[in-house]
């Protein structure tokens, strides 16, 4: 697989996705951005220092859906996917990410989350377009689409 998404694969998964209906279409986008964010996690959890493992646990995709009124008075919905620490007050977060992210008066930053992004946004862009692929074989194969 090749690092990075050139224009005519592009048109290719788009004019492939265009084949379904606008419900598939949203669920396999939806699911690929997951995909995505799933390989940024997993980057960030290696990337993370380790002393209890609380901080690498607290590391999740969280999901986030967007209303937005069109001009036209019509609603449109989106679905955001984002790789984030879990809320320190919620059991299993960590209140001191952002420390060791970037560092505090006494402690020198050790960044994970940054590189974890900076570093696998192909990785990311990969795990997303292998997924796209494979439930579009899929659909080709239950006869959905030809």
């Amino acid at each position: 697989m090749s690092d990075v998404i050139n224009k005519n694969e592009l048109n290719k998964i788009l004019k492939n996705l265009k084949q379904l209906t606008p419900k598939m279409q949203k669920g396999i986008l939806n699911l690929a951005v997951k995909a995505g964010a799933k390989d940024v996690q997993e980057a960030a959890k290696s990337y993370v220092p380790v002393r209890s493992g609380r901080l690498r646990d607290s590391i999740k995709i969280k999901k986030k859906s967007i209303r937005e009124k069109k001009k036209d008075g019509d609603h449109s919905a989106s679905t955001v996917y984002k790789v984030a620490i879990q809320n320190w007050s919620k059991s299993g977060g960590v209140w001191y990410a952002s420390l060791v992210e970037f560092g505090a008066k006494h402690f020198a930053p050790v960044p994970f989350m940054t590189p974890a992004f900076e570093l696998n946004g192909n990785g990311a862009l990969n795990a997303m377009k292998a997924y796209i692929k494979r439930r579009f074989d899929n659909a080709v194969k239950k006869g959905l689409i030809r």
